[in-house]
């Protein structure tokens, strides 16, 4: 996979993560109203329900304002809906067990400069 080969050559990925939440945070402090890709529950877009997906999302000073709705082709959607349907609820806690293992503390050291350990996790 891609991040298979990010993860490779760089030996992880949890600084571009703690980069990116280090951006929405000074977004919505700077109440900039900007366009920002963000995870967000689904209410009926797209014809999904009670999923997260990552879509274009006005961010500002009062949080995510809405989502800007794209429109997909029926061939689209129908992949969208394809791949939807491969996923599992082990999977998805596996990436959400490795998000909080490395995620977390990379935003830490990234917002405050604070550096976890192995040690501080047992």
């Amino acid at each position: 996979t891609s991040g298979g080969k990010i993860i490779a050559r760089k030996g992880a990925t949890f600084y571009a993560i703690a980069m990116s939440v280090c951006h929405i945070c000074e977004t919505i402090f700077a109440d900039a109203n900007e366009i920002l890709t963000l995870s967000s529950l689904m209410h009926g877009e797209y014809g999904i329900d009670d999923v997260c997906l990552s879509v274009p999302t006005l961010l500002n000073d009062r949080g995510m304002e809405g989502k800007l709705i794209l429109d997909l082709t029926e061939e689209e959607l129908l992949k969208l809906h394809a791949r939807l349907d491969q996923y599992d609820d082990t999977e998805l806690m596996h990436f959400l067990e490795n998000f909080a293992t490395f995620g977390v503390e990379a935003v830490l050291e990234c917002l405050f400069g604070i550096q976890g350990t192995k040690e501080d996790e047992e």
